[in-house]
C-alpha cells in the first residue's frame, strides 16, 4: 500500500502531535502527513507504534516511525532520519504496507505490532482504495 507525503513542517521541541496530544517532541524534529488513516485501514493501534518507509530521490527506504494518534484520513510520521535538513518534498513516495515481510511496516509485523493476525489487517483495507498488481 503505498501513498504521497502531502504535508511538510518543522516539529519544535515540547511540541505536540495527535488528538489528545499523544505524541509530545523531545527534540526539534521534521514531520511530514500523508493522507492515509484507519478509513483506508491504517490500524489505530500502530499509533505512535507503527512506522512506514519514505522512498529518497536516490531510491533508498528509509523508516520513518508514526508518531501522534492515526486520524479517520491522516497519520503524521517523523521524517528526522531522511538525509539533510528535513530532507523532503511534497509527493515523496510512501510505503504504508510493505510486500517485503523482513520489513517493520509488512502485513505481519504490523499485526504483530497491534497484536492480532494478519487476516485482521488484510481486512481492514477498503474496497475503494485503487489496487494496482505489481510484479
Amino acid at each position: 500500500m503505498k501513498t504521497l507525503i502531502t504535508g511538510i513542517k518543522m516539529l519544535m521541541r515540547g511540541e505536540t502531535v495527535g488528538y489528545g496530544n499523544t505524541f509530545k517532541a523531545e527534540k526539534d524534529m521534521c514531520i511530514a502527513t500523508i493522507p492515509v488513516g484507519y478509513y483506508e485501514g491504517l490500524d489505530r493501534r500502530l499509533s505512535n507504534n507503527g512506522a512506514v518507509q519514505v522512498e529518497t530521490a536516490a531510491g533508498k527506504r528509509v523508516i520513518c516511525p508514526i508518531i501522534g494518534r492515526i486520524s479517520m484520513n491522516i497519520t503524521t510520521i517523523d521524517a528526522s532520519a531522511l538525509p539533510g535538513i528535513c530532507g523532503l518534498h511534497m509527493n515523496m513516495p510512501v510505503t504504508v504496507i510493505s510486500n517485503n515481510p523482513a520489513d517493520p511496516n509488512s502485513i505481519a509485523s504490523l499485526a504483530k505490532r497491534c497484536g492480532t493476525i494478519t487476516y485482521e489487517i488484510a481486512v481492514k483495507i477498503p474496497p475503494h482504495l485503487k489496487r494496482v498488481i505489481v510484479d
